[in-house]
């Protein structure tokens, strides 16, 4: 499943930033890996997906943390255009004089925690189907984009028409791997084809591995 020497060489940014996305499902209120995952948009220049970044850790903070948001909106400040800076800035402003009430939201590419409660057009931010040269990259771009629920789908539904192909197979698994969802793993371990009344040996020690998510 996960290649041991590919793990240790130097991992383009691209494949970090869809761990570190995926690990949000998992770890939603870790200030930690939300601040590292705003860090890591600015040392990489990611500005596609630095105001989803930055929306995470106010979802998790909620009203709480100002001195925190205020910290890595400064530092993340570059990367944002006009009116993201905009909205982050009056929601601070807004909260601090009306506690109580909401600000009109919206949603930013990107952002995980904001995606299940935010109605979105995908074509408004997912380039034409015809761009994308196999399932494997539009999956990996909807993970990029937050949408794990739709990027994990995609890559159910192909892997189970060919379980022959490797490549879906390898990132089927890592995105169950990064995700730490023991549960949807043993919901998709169900559906597939048996040999012997046993799960294919790789889904297996997957899923031995979940046992300690």
């Amino acid at each position: 499943m996960l290649n041991q020497s590919s793990e240790n060489t130097t991992q383009s940014s691209d494949l970090v930033w869809r761990k570190l996305t995926l690990s949000i499902n998992h770890s939603p209120q870790n200030l930690k890996l939300l601040t590292q995952r705003i860090l890591f948009c600015l040392d990489n220049n990611l500005s596609e997906f630095a105001a989803g970044a930055l929306q995470d850790l106010f979802i998790a903070l909620k009203h709480n943390g100002v001195d925190l948001r205020l910290r890595m909106l400064n530092l993340i400040n570059p990367l944002l255009d006009y009116s993201e800076r905009k909205y982050f800035q009056q929601k601070i402003a807004f909260e601090s004089s009306s506690p109580l009430l909401s600000q009109e939201f919206q949603y930013f590419k990107g952002s995980v925690l904001a995606v299940e409660d935010c109605q979105l057009n995908e074509s408004s931010f997912l380039p034409n189907v015809f761009e994308f040269q196999n399932v494997r990259q539009e999956a990996q771009y909807l993970t990029a984009c937050g949408k794990l629920p739709q990027a994990k789908n995609i890559l159910e539904v192909s892997y189970l028409k060919d379980t022959t192909d490797s490549e879906l197979e390898n990132e089927l698994q890592s995105f169950y791997f990064y995700a730490k969802d023991k549960k949807g793993l043993e919901q998709f371990i169900a559906k597939l084809p048996l040999n012997n009344n046993n799960a294919p040996s790789s889904w297996q020690a997957l899923q031995k591995m979940a046992m300690t998510w």
